[in-house]
């Protein structure tokens, strides 16, 4: 009995012995799959940290092309809007369109606006409120020039104003490259004396069109500080740098640690500072083709590269220097998840899960960040286009295509008298009233600064007007009900249809857009179809 004893229990130990290298050989073999596992993941996460610097580098690059685009666009829309009024208004009212348009425009400094017959006006901003020039008929056959000054609420300084000497704004080489150009073209050099504040042209970055006619001409220079702000909105880490630099290398605008070292560089060399003084290789210009980055890490520093529009000498291109662990916390997240599956084998399975779903979550992000406006939640210029074609793909035969362009009225005011927060508010207020006012299918981005755009499917285009009409409305009520918005505020409404959907949606988005400057010229709070002729021109 005890001999039974002693194999039972020499069994017991040899099937507990089995069982325990079973149970080792298991950890191990596990062990040796969570390391392999891990590896993969590493190098995975590797590309996605590409990936990820790749699109940091194209929300900032969405961002600073959204300035030039809008600059563009407000070049083209004053021209138009200028030579519409420009005969029969009276000098105010020129001068009031450009002051109204200098205030809200993000990034712009100045905007000046030429005639066939040599008038012009130009309204700048400066630290104490505005200066207006303008050249005017002095009922003798010929032109006086007069400096006017005003403070920010618009109304004029005790400062007199004074007459000046005549400059022919048609003999500046810009005036002859908006002349010469069939659309919107970029001038870096002999900008007019109204607009740089010297005695003679001078250099800077600036935007210029012309009307159809060729009659009028429209300048619009950015605000260098303005631009460098917009640089500094996306986080790329405290110490990191970021530069918009012209085709030749000058430096157009820069961030907040890029400017000192572009002072630093200036004060040392006594003159200003090129993309070679930096040791920056602007390799995106002669190696990468158009709207490809070029992205490169070297020692735990990315740097990335891209051609921001490309246009010929007019090019700007983007140059941002990040540390790899400071540009997305999605980097250091994921190296964290690495760390935790090598050491916890045995929940390696859950922790790539989660590695991949946190990573997966800040791409989403990014991609979502580059194409909605972060303020109101609606889709930015840079994604409009993208949602456009995607309705537009939709589209079965027989359904028109309608556009409308929406404009809030007393906006500007309301942000001088309230503050930016209440004008906040407004935006808001105003962007849900619309997006509930329309279908779920239809595209609503804002365009920047109050101006709202819907891309809508119709199936009864001939009641085109009843529905913007209806939509306007809705918007007028959306904010009349927010209670952090002052009363007072209206929507003027500008809209053009395709009964056949065979128009080119832009050209159809900016027969609106003519259509709501062109209303608002004559009566704010309505809403207003494309003329016939603009109707034509589409």
């Amino acid at each position: 009995m005890r001999r039974l004893s002693r194999r039972a229990m020499g069994g017991a130990r040899s099937r507990s012995l089995v069982a325990l290298v079973l149970v080792i050989a298991a950890f191990v073999g596990q062990l040796v799959v969570g390391i392999q596992t891990s590896l993969a993941m590493a190098h995975s996460a590797s590309e996605a940290a590409s990936d990820t610097y790749a699109y940091v580098g194209d929300l900032l690059t969405a961002r600073v092309a959204q300035v030039r685009d809008s600059a563009e666009d407000l070049a083209a829309t004053t021209a138009a809007a200028v030579e519409l009024v420009g005969s029969s208004a009276e000098p105010g009212e020129l001068t009031s369109l450009l002051l109204d348009r200098v205030r809200r425009a993000t990034g712009v400094k100045a905007m000046m606006v030429v005639l066939a017959d040599g008038r012009s006006y130009a309204v700048g901003s400066t630290d104490d409120g505005f200066v207006v020039r303008r050249f005017l008929d002095d009922g003798a056959g010929g032109l006086q020039g007069e400096h006017v000054f005003l403070d920010h609420s618009g109304a004029r300084t005790a400062v007199p104003p004074r007459n000046v000497a005549f400059d022919d704004a048609r003999t500046h080489a810009w005036y002859r490259t908006a002349v010469a150009s069939d659309g919107s073209a970029w001038v870096t050099s002999d900008l007019p004396p109204a607009l740089t504040g010297t005695a003679g042209g001078a250099d800077g970055a600036a935007v210029v069109a012309r009307t159809t006619s060729r009659r009028t001409a429209a300048l619009v220079q950015f605000d260098i500080d303005a631009l460098a702000t917009i640089l500094g909105e996306v986080p790329i880490g405290d110490e990191a740098r970021a530069y918009v630099l012209g085709r030749d290398g000058t430096v157009i605008a820069a961030s907040t640690h890029a400017r000192i070292a572009v002072r630093l560089h200036e004060t040392r060399l006594g003159h200003p500072v090129t993309a070679r003084d930096l040791g920056l290789s602007m390799l995106a210009v002669n190696t990468s083709p158009a709207g490809e980055a070029v992205v490169r890490t070297d020692d735990g520093t990315v740097t990335f590269e891209q051609v921001i529009q490309e246009g010929g000498d007019a090019s700007w291109v983007l140059v941002v220097e990040a540390r790899a662990d400071s540009l997305v916390p999605a980097v250091s997240r994921t190296a964290g998840v690495v760390l935790r599956v090598v050491t916890a084998a045995l929940v390696l399975g859950l922790g790539a899960l989660v590695a991949f779903r946190w990573l997966g979550a800040d791409m989403g992000r990014l991609r979502h960040e580059a194409s909605h406006d972060a303020l109101t939640g609606l889709t930015d210029r840079q994604g409009h286009e993208a949602a456009v074609a995607s309705l537009l793909g939709s589209r079965s035969e027989g359904r028109g295509v309608l556009a409308i362009a929406f404009d809030l009225d007393g906006f500007k005011r309301l942000n001088d008298t309230y503050g930016h927060a209440v004008g906040d508010a407004a935006l808001v207020a105003a962007a849900k009233a619309l997006r509930a006012a329309v279908r779920e299918e239809d595209v609503v981005s804002r365009m920047g600064g109050d101006e709202f755009v819907c891309i809508m499917l119709v199936d009864e285009p001939e009641r085109a007007w009843a529905r913007v009409e209806r939509v306007r409305v809705a918007i007028v009520s959306g904010l009349a009900a927010d209670p952090d918005v002052p009363l007072g505020i209206g929507v003027t409404a500008g809209f053009a249809v395709d009964p056949d959907g065979r128009i080119p949606v832009g050209e159809l988005q900016n027969a609106a857009d003519a259509a709501l400057v062109g209303g608002k010229a004559r009566g704010k709070g309505r809403t207003y179809a494309a003329s016939s002729a603009t109707a034509a021109r589409v």
